[in-house]
């Protein structure tokens, strides 16, 4: 009997896998799902600051690259006094012009420090915070150019676009047995209800994962290409967003590319119980509207609550 129900559920398996597989449809859905994942996954939501200046940052990174240590703390201190000093001078020098204490030329001169200064000042100040920050840790961090990994953690958050492609190939396998006029027949049989159900959940999850995964690889390979992700082996707790972001200490001590893989499978879990819900919910609808309803009003509920956290 086992091997029978076993050989059954294989076969109903397959041919429900065969009519979601068979539909044109599902491709389209996949594909333009892709190609909006990867124009999304180019676009850089930047955290920074006004009178952040890449290139700044980017130059004292290079110059402070490696371990943090008191040498460079001392350093990028006296760098954020002196370009300090220069702003704190800025009216005075300009009196000192007027009244012909200061020449032309070496006026000049200063109004160029002062330029430089305003333009590296606030970056400068924000690696000082950096490094204060470092220095109250009790491990070793490191420096390195980190904006653009930060800004990819930061705002990697829950993604609708794998749920709604799931959910459009997932919502139909129920809602289709509506339109086709098949729905009081599976009804009508307990035993093949059952199989039927176990059968859709099992593609469901398949599905689920398929998309969840080949979604996730694509959005990081599309900004590790694009973009200067930096050292991923570095410890997560070189990353500020350790500060922001409130990291229980055991993750604290993973490195940064493991840090990315545990919030892609946090989501990944989140997502395929959100498509086990969606097949579900089509189960118990009257079509594809108000399951599609209903599952919009989740998904956004999920998404406040997790973008709240």
């Amino acid at each position: 009997m086992r091997r029978l129900v076993g050989r059954i559920m294989n076969n109903v398996t397959k041919m429900e896998l065969y009519k979601v597989l068979s539909k044109p449809q599902v491709y389209i859905i996949f594909v333009v799902g892709l190609i909006i994942q990867s124009i999304m996954a180019g676009q850089m939501r930047t955290t920074m600051f006004n009178g952040y200046h890449k290139s700044v940052y980017e130059n004292y990174m290079n110059e402070m690259e490696g371990e943090y240590s008191i040498e460079k703390k001392e350093y990028i201190n006296s760098e954020y006094q002196k370009f300090q000093a220069i702003m704190d001078d800025e009216q005075k020098n300009e009196i000192a012009f007027n009244n012909g204490k200061i020449d032309g030329k070496d006026y000049h001169s200063i109004i160029n420090e002062e330029k430089k200064a305003q333009y590296r000042i606030a970056t400068v100040k924000y690696i000082v915070e950096k490094t204060e920050y470092y220095d109250s840790l009790d491990k070793s961090a490191q420096y390195f150019y980190d904006i653009e990994i930060s800004d990819y953690i930061e705002n990697l958050r829950f993604n609708v676009i794998p749920i709604i492609v799931i959910l459009l190939i997932v919502v139909p396998m129920y809602t289709d047995d509506i339109y086709a006029g098949t729905l009081a027949m599976i009804k009508s049989s307990k035993n093949g209800r059952m199989i039927l159900l176990k059968s859709r959940l099992n593609i469901s999850l398949l599905i689920s994962l398929l998309i969840c995964i080949l979604f996730a690889f694509i959005e990081f390979v599309t900004k590790y290409i694009i973009f200067d992700l930096g050292n991923l082996n570095a410890g997560v707790e070189s990353l500020m967003i350790e500060r922001t972001m409130h990291l229980p200490y055991i993750i604290s001590d993973l490195s940064i590319w493991q840090f990315i893989v545990l919030l892609y499978l946090f989501y990944l879990i989140i997502s395929v119980m959100i498509s086990i819900i969606g097949l579900l919910v089509s189960k118990i609808s009257r079509g594809n509207i108000e399951a599609f309803s209903i599952m919009s009003v989740i998904i956004v509920g999920v998404s406040y609550i997790l973008n709240i956290l």
